[in-house]
């Protein structure tokens, strides 16, 4: 027999039941908790789920929109900068005329480029970099005019100082701005790679959260979403790394938008970060050949008027500091204007670099020698007295003298030269301009003169 119990109230009403079926009303409690435990699991996990896919769709719409048109702008401006650092070293360095106005052409162009109108800071720079360079390349245009007129004179172009000085302020601040946005992208780049780091950091522990609390459960789901949500995240992680690598990055196609959307931003990224570092490598080449433009004479290979200053007021400063001896050379070709005028000038192009290399064969390894202008050189004399100044001066006086530059009809022509030498003069304060005066000085008495001789000053 059965021993009716009172269970209490189910379902809203009293009900006895046999002893037999107490355990189906508690299974049915237990099966109506773990349903209720379940549907609440899937709701918090597919909220979890919701929120971490709307996040990275988020970063996927952010990047695509904002961040990739960005930094395509900024790369602009970066290529703008480059293009007139190019374009002023034309206008300083080029003794070209022709050259100098074809940049200034490319320079107009490029300050209309609409592209800038978006970075007024940068627009205003280069518009003030396009303003210098066109007042120092008509100031060069006035030395050129001066120097075609038969004028020698040792005084700058008025006006050409302060074009060059605001051109050296234009170009530290575009080497400033051009570190400056290169260092923005670079951040914008890494912070949006740290993003989508963090959101899969965040995706992952939801994952693993939900698994455990519903192993069994969310087995199938969870091989389901490590395929079609962990994968793209493991995916574009690698990919990102190998971007670092120089590799290119291509990632399949995903059938969840946001996944896809997100793989393509991913390789935009990856591309805008290696046009990034080939800017950057570009940039560095840039500026190594500005460095040796703005130090070498372009047709003799030897130090230019700028570098030659800089070295020898170096070397002079130092000599005085240790009380050793120094000396001063200017060497002048005698005639080098009948050459021009009788052979042409790329024939005394061809004059100027054999005397500039009989010049580096009689001179020391520590010797400084630089190229004025024209067929004017210098050269510095470390650790040489004035009579070791004078045996070095004869000995190029006469090497001058042997030389035989054959021509295409089987002549030759032959070359003399003067030396001008000058001394440190007693005064511990004479700058550099001072000794080159002294050489020129004594340059010209050897001119006029007779030519082809050495006088000390």
């Amino acid at each position: 027999m059965t021993i009716p119990q009172r269970v209490g109230r189910t379902w809203g009403r009293n009900e006895t039941l046999p002893n037999s079926e107490k355990k189906g009303w508690r299974l049915e409690r237990v099966a109506l908790m773990a349903a209720f435990t379940v549907s609440m699991a899937l709701a918090v996990g597919a909220w979890f789920l919701i929120e971490a896919g709307e996040r990275l769709g988020a970063l996927a719409n952010d990047t695509a929109g904002r961040l990739v048109p960005h930094l395509q702008s900024e790369q602009a401006v970066l290529f703008a900068i480059e293009q007139l650092q190019h374009y002023g070293a034309t206008v300083r360095e080029s003794a070209n005329e022709g050259a100098r106005q074809e940049a200034l052409a490319q320079l107009s162009r490029l300050v209309g480029d609409p592209v800038l109108a978006t970075d007024a800071d940068s627009l205003s720079l280069i518009r003030r970099g396009a303003a210098a360079l066109n007042g120092l390349a008509n100031a060069r245009a006035l030395e050129d005019a001066d120097r075609s007129g038969g004028g020698k004179s040792a005084l700058p172009v008025p006006g050409e100082g302060p074009a060059r000085e605001e051109w050296r302020q234009v170009e530290q601040d575009l080497h400033r701005a051009s570190e400056a946005i290169a260092l923005s992208m670079n951040a914008a780049g890494t912070e949006r790679g740290l993003d989508f780091e963090r959101a899969a950091d965040r995706l992952r522990v939801r994952l693993y959260a939900a698994g455990l609390s519903l192993v069994a459960l969310l087995l199938l789901a969870g091989v389901a979403i490590r395929r079609w949500l962990l994968q793209p995240i493991l995916l574009t992680t690698q990919a990102l790394a190998d971007s670092e690598n120089e590799l290119a990055v291509k990632l399949p196609h995903s059938r969840i938008s946001e996944i896809d959307r997100f793989y393509r931003s991913v390789e935009r990224i990856a591309a805008s970060l290696a046009d990034i570092g080939e800017a950057q490598r570009q940039e560095r080449a840039t500026q190594a050949e500005l460095r040796r433009l703005a130090s070498v004479d372009e047709l003799t290979g030897i130090a230019n008027r700028r570098w030659f200053s800089a070295m020898a007021g170096r070397e002079l400063e130092r000599c005085r500091r240790f009380n050793h001896p120094l000396a001063l050379l200017m060497i002048d070709i005698d005639h080098f204007k009948q050459v021009n005028d009788t052979h042409g000038h790329a024939i005394g192009d061809e004059v100027l670099r054999a005397f500039t290399r009989v010049l580096e064969s009689n001179l020391r390894s520590l010797d400084l020698l630089g190229r004025l202008g024209g067929e004017e050189f210098a050269v510095v004399l470390p650790e040489a007295d004035q009579a070791a100044a004078e045996q070095t001066a004869e000995r190029l006086r006469s090497a001058v003298e042997a030389m035989a530059i054959p021509l295409a009809d089987g002549s030759h022509i032959r070359l003399t030269a003067s030396v001008g030498i000058a001394m440190p003069a007693e005064s511990a304060t004479e700058p550099l301009d001072g000794m080159l005066a002294r050489a020129d000085t004594a340059l010209y008495t050897a001119k006029h003169g007779g030519r082809n001789r050495v006088v000390v000053y």
